[in-house]
């Protein structure tokens, strides 16, 4: 089961543990067909990944992000979106991967289209202001200004 914010100041939205991080995954599934995804919840790395195996485009969701005390539902779906926009966000490019868009298109897709596409506009861009915020923390060289995208 996912819980969608009911954001109070500084606040984070829990969602269950691997249960309710694979009902989100499915969401994205559904959403972007093309793109395959799955969570690897057994271990402790908190990251997320965009790759190309043997099934195509693939996005990988690890455990230790979805169980991290300072990530909510927000932060794990803009995780997701942005692997996502690794794959479909267009140039430009990802510097040592080609076939990748940048880590700044990414972030910029996410915001301007995957989260949208997935939760519709308001929750979308809400989810994706909140979380940047959760993520600045990790991971902030990715981090883009959400005003752009009337957040």
């Amino acid at each position: 089961m996912i819980w969608y914010p009911k954001k109070m100041s500084g606040q984070l939205t829990r969602i269950g543990p691997a249960a309710g991080l694979t009902s989100l995954v499915k969401r994205f599934q559904e959403a972007f067909p093309a793109i395959h995804y799955d969570l690897f919840w057994e271990t402790r790395l908190a990251n997320a990944q965009a790759f190309i195996s043997g099934l195509g485009r693939c996005v990988r969701l690890y455990g230790g992000l979805g169980r991290h005390r300072e990530i909510g539902v927000e932060g794990l779906a803009f995780a997701l979106a942005h692997e996502t926009g690794h794959h479909l966000g267009g140039p430009p490019r990802h510097p040592f991967y080609a076939s990748l868009s940048s880590e700044r298109r990414a972030s910029e897709w996410a915001l301007s289209t995957g989260l949208p596409e997935v939760f519709g506009s308001t929750v979308g861009h809400r989810y994706g202001y909140y979380g940047l915020m959760q993520l600045a923390g990790m991971w902030p060289r990715h981090v883009v200004d959400p005003e752009p995208f009337d957040v």
